[in-house]
């Protein structure tokens, strides 16, 4: 069972004012980390974390000085590194074709395999359950097999 760590309203603006006058932070994440490794935090029966911090400023309606962060990148053209960076985080999907699944499969699921090939991963688990019900959707909606790891996922639920 979880205890709240009680922290007092008074002391908590008063090291936040102290802190925030010794120096800016970015965003309220580095004043929270600033303020719980202070002697004040570790003062405590049990040393205050950030997230404590962050939680009792929240509770309190503690408005700091330190803007919120910002998420996501900031508006504006981006930079070269920013560009490379993103280009080599990007997955390229190249088609492989896939001769012994064009083999076994009917040629009315032919569109399921053109998919697979392209990398959708939907399509290749449809696939799989056509194929363990030799094709048959309606095998699909009542399948017994619960141990299959497919099965909460399965198509044509």
């Amino acid at each position: 069972m979880r205890t709240k760590i009680h922290v007092d309203k008074v002391e908590l603006i008063e090291e936040i004012s102290r802190i925030e006058n010794d120096r800016t932070f970015p965003n309220r994440a580095a004043l929270y980390e600033a303020v719980s490794v202070g002697v004040w935090a570790h003062s405590h029966a049990k040393p205050l974390t950030s997230a404590i911090i962050g939680l009792r400023m929240k509770e309190y309606s503690i408005e700091p000085n330190t803007p919120k962060g910002k998420r996501g990148r900031t508006f504006g053209p981006l930079t070269e590194e920013q560009k490379k960076a993103m280009q080599a985080g990007r997955r390229k999907r190249v088609a492989k074709p896939l001769p012994e699944l064009r083999i076994v499969t009917p040629e009315n699921r032919m569109g399921l395999v053109e998919k697979i090939e392209a990398g959708s991963k939907a399509s290749a688990l449809k696939l799989m359950c056509l194929q363990c019900t030799d094709y048959h959707v309606t095998e699909i909606k009542h399948c017994p097999i619960v141990s299959c790891p497919l099965h909460s996922i399965r198509a044509y639920k």
